[in-house]
């Protein structure tokens, strides 16, 4: 039964608003419903189900209720016919307004609930929360077989970067006639939406997804399996990452007291670690570093035979792995870089693994930290890092590693002996792990690199132009090349690379990258003076002289053996006209002395008699003529014979 708010509200003993209030809330089931008044206008008024109350109603408080015998309510077809809450609730919305109260009743009945779960249940179907009916085309293209075909063939007849909009331009160009077709006798066009819709649907169909990805995400797929990335031997691909260890160390020249960092490089089908680096620091230097170790052979007495030049290196999102230099150093090795998918690190887990595996090693040593401060034992690591203070002070007695913290050249011996027998001679799937690499790593990956043309490599690098005294300007200095190599390259932009991995004062070179990216190593570098008036400058300048002399006669000499007469112009002009050539005669002895000396010529034929300014030319040509042959003497004769000693 159906009630209004101001009977709720008597009922109950709340307030009407309360009652509204609770109607707002949703917890209670309402219904519209059009009344006459006193005047005999239809008006909306809100009837409430007692039953839906928060609170409880008492079974003498309903009106009518002593004094009407309530019947059960008659079965419905629509509540009997259905199967569950949900299909009942369904029914019950498509129920007239006044006939709900009785279909819930019967629902709440027949499932065995209250009516204020059946009323919440069409709350949720009138919300559309419950799924909603699918049509009867669901799941089947409705446009032409023909304009999916078209548009399929365009989206994979271009790369995968080329926009939606581009791809449907084009099908419209090519094959108009595809994309119309009829329904219900007229004519439609397959719009640009479907097109986008339909790039979505193959873009996230399994089946399709790697038909119209790009390359970076179909090297993804096949690198990564079942959440691993997959290798087929050794050398195939690396993959290098960087954590920090979890025990303390320390280093006597600094005096610190610090938890390393540690750079590691592992080949993923092995296992094995071609290369690793300790250090305080984690830039990019220690990166580089790290990579290095894995090119180079190592050491026979390390007993760490691991090495080469991988295929692929795969690596993260890390500013040292995206940087242009890391990529320019990969790209000179021929190796290729593969960056993981942001925020996934499963892809990673072979690298990961084995730093849970070094973590394990360190728990053996002193200094052990843990991964966080629940699992440090904290008066221990305090003992052991006072005494090792007072030990680098050169305070006490000389304390063994057990009483002290372990250096950080103790902590790597320790490390790579316990790497050499302990890690690599696990057994995994019957081999151990240096088996693994040794019967898989292909002979053309095991090639041993020059150490200094590595060093090239690794080098980072600036860019500069050489100016017109053969000096590059660095850091708010100028540098040059002792020898004065570096003139020779005025206007030129050379390359100041800083040697790697230098401990102590910085080493420049300077080198040239020539058109194929080849370095040509011009010299060390040098500050330049900067007093120019000093012994050392006015050497620089005789080195530069005589390197740009030198120079000047390398290119006069190879610019003569590299000559040829028949590739001349004229040469094949000649040859060309197919006319012989007059034959050359030699000058006589009169021809030669008159270029010498040539004759006068008639200088009154070049000159018009009208012309003024010839005419006085003339007469002071003529006046010129004949006079002493001594320089002085002729000076004076000719002031005199052209007016200009009576000026004075």
């Amino acid at each position: 039964m159906l009630l209004s708010v101001a009977e709720c509200a008597e009922i109950v003993g709340r307030s009407e608003r309360t009652i509204w209030n609770w109607l707002r809330s949703g917890g209670v089931y309402a219904e519209q419903r059009r009344v006459k008044t006193a005047a005999g206008n239809t008006v909306k008024a809100t009837f409430v189900d007692p039953a839906t109350l928060p609170v409880a109603v008492p079974a003498d408080a309903v009106p009518g209720r002593e004094e009407v015998d309530m019947p059960e309510p008659e079965p419905d077809e629509a509540i009997v016919a259905v199967g569950s809450l949900e299909e009942a609730a369904h029914a019950i919305a498509q129920a007239a307004p006044g006939e709900r109260s009785r279909l819930v009743a019967l629902a709440a009945a027949r499932f065995g609930v209250s009516r204020r779960t059946v009323y919440r249940r069409l709350r949720a179907v009138e919300r559309c929360e419950l799924e909603r009916r699918r049509r009867s085309d669901a799941g089947r293209p409705r446009i032409p077989a023909a304009a999916r075909e078209a548009l399929v063939s365009a989206f994979a007849s271009n790369p995968p970067t080329t926009p939606t909009r581009t791809i449907y331009w084009i099908v419209r160009r090519a094959a108009p006639d595809a994309l119309k077709y009829e329904v219900g006798g007229r004519e439609r066009m397959v719009s640009l939406r479907t097109a986008y819709r339909l790039r979505a649907e193959l873009e996230a169909d399994p089946r399709t997804a790697l038909t119209f990805a790009d390359d970076d995400k179909r090297k993804e797929f096949l690198r990564v399996f079942g959440g691993s990335v997959i290798a087929g031997h050794a050398n195939e691909l690396w993959q290098l990452d960087m954590t920090r260890c979890d025990i303390l160390v320390c280093d006597p020249e600094t005096r610190r007291v610090f938890r390393p960092r540690v750079h590691a490089v592992i080949d993923h089908y092995s296992g094995c670690i071609v290369g690793i680096v300790f250090s305080e620091e984690e830039d990019q230097a220690q990166t580089d570093l790290a990579l290095l170790r894995a090119l180079v052979r190592k050491p026979p007495h390390l007993n760490w035979p691991m090495f080469g030049v991988p295929k692929r290196l795969y690596v993260d999102n890390g500013k040292t792995y995206t940087s242009a230099h890391f990529h320019r150093i990969l790209a000179e090795l021929g190796v290729e870089v593969v960056h993981s998918r942001p925020r996934v690190s499963h892809t990673r887990g072979k690298v990961e693994r084995f730093f849970g595996t070094l973590h394990g090693f360190e728990k053996t040593q002193p200094g052990y930290v843990g991964p966080n401060a629940r699992d440090r034992a904290s008066e221990t690591l305090k003992r052991l890092e006072k005494r090792t203070r007072k030990w680098l002070e050169g305070e006490g007695r000389d304390l063994e590693p057990g009483d002290r913290l372990l250096t950080i050249g103790e902590y790597q011996f320790l490390f790579v002996h316990w790497l050499s027998s302990v890690y690599h001679e696990t057994v995994v799937d019957g081999l151990t792990r240096a088996e693994h690499f040794a019967r898989t790593a292909p002979a053309e990956t095991l090639l041993d690199l020059d150490i200094n043309e590595l060093m090239l490599v690794f080098a980072p690098r600036v860019k500069r132009r050489v100016d017109a005294a053969g000096r590059v300007r660095l850091d708010n200095r100028f540098w040059t090349v002792a020898d004065g190599s570096l003139a020779e390259y005025q206007g030129y932009d050379v390359l100041v690379l800083r040697e790697p991995f230098v401990f102590g004062e910085e080493r420049l070179l300077i080198a040239f990258e020539d058109a194929r990216g080849r370095l040509e190593v011009v010299g060390p570098a040098v500050p330049a003076t900067a007093v120019a008036a000093s012994i050392e400058a006015e050497d620089y300048r005789r080195a530069a002289k005589a390197a740009v002399v030198a120079a000047e006669r390398r290119a006069r000499q190879a610019r003569e053996e590299l000559a040829n007469p028949e590739l001349r112009y004229s040469t094949q002009l000649i040859k060309s006209a197919r006319v012989a050539l007059p034959p050359t005669v030699k000058p006589s002895a009169r021809a030669q002395l008159e270029a010498v000396n040539p004759a006068e010529s008639n200088v009154e034929e070049a000159f018009d008699p009208d012309d003024p300014i010839g005419q006085v030319i003339l007469a002071r040509t003529q006046a010129a003529k004949g006079g002493p042959t001594d320089p002085l003497e002729r000076a004076q004769w000719l002031l005199e014979r052209t007016g200009g000693g009576e000026k004075q």
